[in-house]
């Protein structure tokens, strides 16, 4: 592993690119947010380098064959060896409009 430095990273996104849009339930985004085991950890690298750094993200378990942690297939790349980040924000941006929409709901209760 290697640390990688950027101003910014962009991943293909035009419409042009893409086929076979569907629209995503928010609702559906924010389930799956939730459901997804979230851990603290370090790389076993870092700590035979004396490194006390730790990371937190979900875990994609390669070790079991039933897997210790939850992450849906949704944020994980092809061959489930890493995450896969830019659908990740997709269905964090989701789950916070399902959030906004509730807390809405509450408020408009609330003031009535």
């Amino acid at each position: 592993f290697t640390d990688v430095k950027a101003k910014s990273f962009s991943q293909q996104s035009t419409l042009s690119s893409k086929t076979n849009i569907e629209t995503v339930d928010p609702k559906d985004a924010l389930d799956l947010v939730n459901r997804t085991d979230i851990l603290s950890y370090q790389y076993k690298s870092d700590v035979k380098q004396g490194k006390t750094k730790r990371y937190t993200s979900l875990i994609l378990d390669d070790v079991h064959d039933v897997s210790q942690y939850y992450a849906p297939d949704e944020f994980a790349n092809d061959d489930r060896t890493g995450r896969d980040d830019g659908s990740a924000v997709g269905y964090l941006f989701l789950a916070v409009k399902e959030l906004t929409r509730r807390i809405k709901n509450l408020e408009e209760k609330l003031n009535g």
